[in-house]
């Protein structure tokens, strides 16, 4: 076992010494990788349990995979993110969807800190993705439990009243949150909580330890926190420039 570790370490010790020597005379000018290599090092990080704060009951946001891009003609990264979004209150499945993220951002690299980061972070897109796995429960039965008044149920503005919630408007109690069930649209619930979902998703690659310290155990790695200068998508690959 010795003896194999000291023959793997002279080994990375030449390989080192020859890439020092063609990054001297200008042979190796950067390192590459697929977008499908990336995808696979964001698989190592998933699935992510996120919590979601709803007016009503217990809110959580699932992030479960991830499929990766770059794009030929933009300097990018561009990932799909498969996740999952449910809502629950007094241990009754209120809602369950399947969605779609469409994210875009840049990356960065720190020489400082031999780091990778993502900037100009953007959501484009989160969309229902209509399965048989879907929920959505009616929700008057809840209402009469936790509405002030047991007639709030039989009111006759729910459009108004959803409509305000959609657009901005906080709901005043849970039984207001509740009403944005009836009808039975999982788009209007997905609408609602967007912003949040859309919040959630950024904090999570743009927070400090979101960020990818360079493994210097790692040869390629190595290499770069030594002579590297910078990461930049071109021609559909992520490179990193010595």
């Amino acid at each position: 076992m010795a003896d194999n570790l000291m023959a793997l370490a002279d080994k990375n010790s030449i390989r080192l010494f020859i890439a020092k020597w063609l990054i001297r005379f200008n042979k190796l000018k950067s390192a590459e990788y697929s977008g499908e290599q990336l995808s696979d090092l964001m698989a190592e990080h998933l699935p992510i349990i996120c919590p979601v704060s709803v007016p009503a009951g217990e809110g959580s946001f699932r992030l479960l995979s991830a499929s990766v891009c770059l794009p030929k003609l933009k300097s990018v990264i561009q990932v799909d993110v498969s996740s999952c979004f449910s809502v629950e209150y007094l241990a009754k499945a209120l809602y369950r969807a399947d969605l779609k993220l469409s994210v875009e951002a840049k990356p960065a690299y720190d020489i400082s800190t031999k780091e990778i980061r993502l900037i100009d972070v953007k959501i484009n897109e989160i969309s229902l993705l209509h399965d048989e796995y879907s929920v959505l429960n009616d929700t008057r039965e809840l209402i009469n439990l936790v509405a002030e008044n047991p007639l709030l149920s039989m009111f006759g503005d729910t459009v108004k009243s959803a409509y305000s919630l959609v657009t901005g408007s906080p709901p005043s109690n849970a039984g207001a949150y509740l009403q944005l069930y009836i009808g039975g649209s999982k788009q209007r619930i997905l609408d609602y909580h967007k912003p949040q979902l859309q919040t959630i998703m950024a904090e999570l690659l743009t927070r400090k330890n979101a960020c990818y310290r360079l493994d210097e155990s790692h040869f390629e790695e190595r290499l770069f926190a030594e002579f590297g200068k910078e990461v930049v998508i071109e021609e559909g690959t992520l490179r990193f420039v010595f």
